[in-house]
């Protein structure tokens, strides 16, 4: 099919073609097909590396979703799954998913994301990459400290905890209190998963509030889309209060918090600075997303 095509054949003509072209592409990275074809599995001894194909019920000519997720397992870990889907997060992959005019691209999408699997095969490079930054596909502190302490030990899982900390002070609060929660935000995360005792910057508050301790961490991610690290990290001196009445006043405003910049002014003025942000919009706008895995800002260097 010439570029720029659009393939009308039935969606399950289309997704069937491109489940075995991709088994074929993959099957010279070591991948065997299952499922029909629906997933794709590689085992390397108690580790599985599993890309597993969805389609939506909406498919119809011309639009064929094909949901591709990424799951590494470990055996010798209980219970332990890492990955998601890649145009969500913890991946939040950017591209068509639409395989009946994208399926090249999203071959090519999927085969650069098997370095994903090969990083976690990598204990010593997977404890760099945790400490600069937020790994795509592994995001959740209480899933990278049990890889950690199970691979590494207990000294690279506070390695990775001070390194969290530092680049994201904002968590100091959750990680002292560790709240109870359903929901619980990256900082109570590390805390309950780490079990760790560390001593935080002076004048750092304690979180006893799960709510507050969740919004303290996701309005950090909305300081630093703004360009405000400095900012957000200072949220590690605001109350569980304070941040409640921001986000009840970010909300008041009836704007997506997403992409409002009276939303960041109050959250600056939450912090003492009554300024506009540095920069005039987020980036990335869904600043959920982690910022995309952009490094932190001042993290700790890491021992190798």
């Amino acid at each position: 099919m010439s570029q720029g095509a659009v393939d009308r054949r039935r969606p399950l003509e289309v997704t069937a073609d491109f489940r075995a072209s991709l088994a074929q592409t993959l099957a010279a990275h070591g991948f065997a097909p299952r499922a029909r074809g629906a997933k794709l599995v590689r085992k390397r001894g108690r580790v599985t590396h599993a890309i597993e194909l969805g389609s939506s019920h909406r498919n119809g000519p011309g639009d064929v979703t094909c949901f591709v997720s990424l799951a590494y397992e470990d055996a010798s870990i209980e219970d332990f799954r890492a990955g998601g889907t890649l145009s969500a997060e913890p991946f939040a992959d950017q591209g068509s998913c639409n395989i009946a005019i994208a399926a090249d691209a999203l071959t090519a999408r999927i085969v650069a994301r098997l370095s994903f699997f090969e990083l976690l095969d990598d204990e010593r490079a997977t404890l760099a990459e945790v400490c600069r930054r937020y790994v795509p596909g592994f995001v959740a502190p209480r899933l990278v400290v049990r890889y950690l302490a199970a691979r590494l030990g207990e000294e690279a899982v506070a390695q990775y905890a001070r390194a969290l900390l530092d680049g994201r002070p904002e968590l100091w609060p959750a990680f002292l209190g560790a709240p109870t929660g359903s929901n619980p935000d990256h900082g109570t995360q590390l805390a309950r998963a780490s079990g760790l005792r560390l001593t935080p910057p002076s004048g750092t508050v304690v979180s006893e509030i799960a709510s507050s301790a969740h919004l303290r961490c996701f309005i950090g991610r909305q300081l630093r889309a703004w360009g405000e690290p400095g900012a957000a990290a200072s949220l590690r001196r605001v109350e569980d209060g304070q941040i409640k009445e921001l986000h009840d006043a970010q909300t008041a405003l009836g704007e997506p918090i997403t992409r409002s910049l009276e939303a960041a002014r109050l959250a600056l003025v939450c912090v003492g600075q009554r300024r506009e942000p540095r920069q005039p919009r987020p980036s990335p706008e869904l600043f959920q997303y982690h910022v995309l895995h952009a490094p932190f800002a001042g993290s700790a260097r890491v021992r190798r």
